[in-house]
């Protein structure tokens, strides 16, 4: 049976046993002495003891009333042994004896040190590991977002304890709690104090407020920077990416591959580029030149977008006044390649003139003649024109057809060539070598939607009005595909080209007058009643 006494340990009464008591009284004493001569000697002796009171307790839970010598060990393997700290000051060539650092498990306390209104958003930073600047900027959202900021904080006030011992705001962060800690800390806070006061830096809650303020005003500027540079770098990605696409589609089009680029109607490869240049172009001396120029004013562009946006993403600097000049040079000369071959190209359509012919349809002796288009065509889309090339024929789709009154008794066919080129010779021959095509079958006029001329003469705006001449008591019918041949053509009734499709039109003295549009006669019978009753209110008058 061994001995027992009783002690009181930071206002815990224990039953331990003698050995234990005389093991304890040394350990406690020799950390005395190790703290005889630091401020703070009483508070630091006083958590110690309140530490070791608490492993007691701890020790005890399981139903034992007696502390035993085991228990003490274990609690000086905890707290640390005195004579490593001692032996680290007299001694500090030796090597430091290993103690076992236990790290106490994290509790929510609220901490008063670092407090605005309480400290507790500072404890839940402490024990989520989370900057309070996160808690305090999300319950003054709550409060004015939705005014159960407040409330919440009010009852996470009352219901979380504050951290008083120097052992609970060791636990509050996750800290060991043995001699050296708590000695530490002590220390620690008796320096801060005493810095505090001799600057005369004691805080008052007002400069806590405005400090807390000043604090959420940095965090959004912060967030702020960060959300541009993210901005900034997803901008750069996109810009990036679409340049090199770009880059790589453009390259593929100038070096004469495939392509899937479509503007408008147009599919932009190498056929689109060819063709272009054989009816636009005088000579492909001065296609190459524009082709070179259009490269150096769109690529130089893209490849800075792509050489920019690249900077931005990866944070790089290079001296860039060299490419930049180099840019700037090859751009210019893009510019003048372009003005050359796009100025002698215009120059070619300066002048224009027409030229007239006359033919006659005689052998159509049908009183009425029908008109037909003669196949449809799909060529490449230029503005407001199409144009092909087969054979070498220029095909242009730059044809207007009429109908007027003829100049004899006879079907005949007005043709009003017009071309343009760089004087009025020139422009006049061309206007001289466009056709039309076109066939007669029995009372049908089939003509082709486009006109033709040699692609040696390129394409400088050939345009053909055509009017059919109709005696006085001859028709014409038109058929409805006929609609892309046909534009303006004038009639009593002034019908539009669209509603004269599929009707027979009689050609009088007045003009061309439908022969088979019920919708006329209606109309013609409502003014008629209409003119009757306006005759019969006049003579009522």
């Amino acid at each position: 049976m061994n001995q027992t006494v009783t002690v009181n340990i930071s206002g815990l009464v224990f039953y331990i046993e003698v050995n234990a008591y005389d093991q304890l009284k040394q350990y406690l004493d020799t950390i005395k002495l190790y703290f005889s001569n630091e401020e703070g000697q009483e508070e630091i002796i006083a958590d110690i003891e309140a530490r070791i009171a608490e492993l007691l307790k701890e020790k005890l839970s399981d139903g034992q009333e007696v502390v035993t010598q085991a228990h003490v060990e274990q609690v000086i393997e905890v707290m640390g042994e005195p004579e490593a700290y001692i032996d680290e000051d007299a001694q500090p060539e030796e090597p430091k004896q290993k103690t076992k650092e236990k790290f106490a498990s994290k509790k929510l306390f609220r901490d008063e040190d670092d407090n605005v209104l309480g400290g507790v958003c500072a404890g839940a930073g402490h024990y989520f590991g989370i900057d309070k600047i996160w808690f305090r900027i999300a319950f003054l959202v709550a409060f004015f977002g939705y005014g159960a900021g407040l409330l919440l904080y009010l009852i996470l006030w009352i219901i979380i304890p504050s951290a008083k011992t120097t052992a609970e705001k060791l636990e509050m962060k996750g800290e060991p709690i043995n001699v050296d800690s708590i000695g530490n800390a002590i220390k620690s806070e008796f320096n801060s104090f005493k810095k505090k006061v001799n600057t005369n830096e004691v805080e008052n809650i007002g400069q806590r407020i405005v400090q807390f303020f000043y604090q959420i005003f940095n965090f959004i500027i912060k967030l702020i920077t960060f959300l541009l540079r993210f901005i900034v770098k997803a901008i750069s990605v996109i810009l990036m990416l679409a340049s090199a696409i770009l880059l790589i589609s453009l390259i593929t089009l100038f070096l004469g591959g495939s392509t899937n680029i479509r503007f408008q109607n147009i599919q932009l490869d190498e056929s689109w580029l060819s063709s272009y240049a054989d009816v636009i172009f005088s000579s492909p001396t001065l296609y190459t030149v524009g082709v070179i120029g259009i490269s150096l004013v769109v690529l130089i562009p893209v490849l800075g977008i792509f050489y920019g946006s690249i900077k931005l993403l990866f944070n790089f600097s290079a001296n860039n006044k060299a490419i930049g000049l180099s840019a700037i040079s090859l751009l210019v000369i893009g510019v003048i390649l372009i003005f050359i071959s796009a100025t002698t190209t215009v120059s070619e359509f300066s002048s224009k003139q027409s030229f007239v012919k006359t033919k006659s349809l005689s052998n159509i002796t049908s009183d009425t003649l029908v008109l037909s288009q003669w196949e449809k065509n799909n060529g490449i889309l230029f503005e407001d024109h199409q144009f092909y090339v087969q054979n070498d024929s220029l095909y242009i789709n730059d044809l207007i057809v009429d109908v007027v009154e003829s100049k004899s008794d006879q079907i005949e066919l007005y043709y009003t060539f017009s071309a343009r080129g760089s004087n009025r010779k020139e422009a006049a021959e061309r206007a001289q070598k466009v056709d039309l095509q076109y066939k007669v079958v029995d009372n049908q006029l089939f003509i082709k939607e486009f006109i033709v001329t040699s692609v040696d003469e390129k394409y400088r705006n050939q345009q053909l009005k055509l009017s059919i001449g109709l005696p006085i008591g001859k028709s014409i019918y038109l058929n409805e595909n006929s609609e892309q041949l046909i534009y303006d053509i004038k009639n009593v009734s002034n019908t539009y080209d669209g509603k004269m499709l599929n009707h027979h039109w009689k050609m009088t003295e007045e003009g061309l007058m439908c022969t088979d549009c019920k919708w006329l006669e209606k109309e013609n019978q409502l003014n008629n009643t209409k003119n009757t009753e306006d005759e019969e209110d006049s003579f009522e008058i």
